[in-house]
């Protein structure tokens, strides 16, 4: 299995108005966006048979709530975020895209619950659309980068 973590260089999401402005829910940081990022994985995710729960804008970008069964009982989530708005490299700016879970078994109270396939799920559908996806340069999977979460 497959790092969930995934870093590449765009000019296609750069911060809508609201994202820049204080004084709107949109605006997170100053230099942080991520609202067209989130919108543009939520749709494609839901071409691939996921369903978008919510998306929310947090201090550090967006994060979208999945669900990969229509009983909800497996989900999953995506943080995305730009790296850094000073980072430019050939007018690319470069963004980061976290899929959990990303790990094969997770721990809840004294049980483990086997979550490898919807992680290799979420992993290989978010590779598909990034490496398919013509707004994204130089897609790396597996960066070391984390969101602060």
């Amino acid at each position: 299995m497959l790092p969930n973590y995934f870093q590449f260089w765009s000019d296609q999401f750069g911060p809508l108005q609201s994202e820049t402005d204080e004084n709107n829910d949109d605006y997170i940081n100053p230099g942080m966006w991520a609202r067209q990022l989130s919108d543009f994985l939520s749709k494609e995710m839901e071409k691939l048979g996921w369903k978008t729960v919510f998306v929310a804008v947090e201090d550090w970008g967006h994060y979208i709530a999945l669900s990969s069964t229509p009983d909800g009982k497996e989900n999953a989530n995506i943080c995305c975020s730009n790296v850094d708005s000073e980072i430019v490299k050939d007018r690319l700016e470069s963004y980061l895209v976290y899929g959990q879970p990303d790990v094969k078994i997770v721990k809840r109270w004294l049980k483990k619950i086997d979550v490898s396939e919807v992680s290799q799920k979420l992993g290989d559908d978010l590779h598909t659309i990034l490496s398919s996806c013509n707004k994204c340069v130089d897609l790396r999977r597996g960066v070391q980068t984390e969101l602060p979460i």
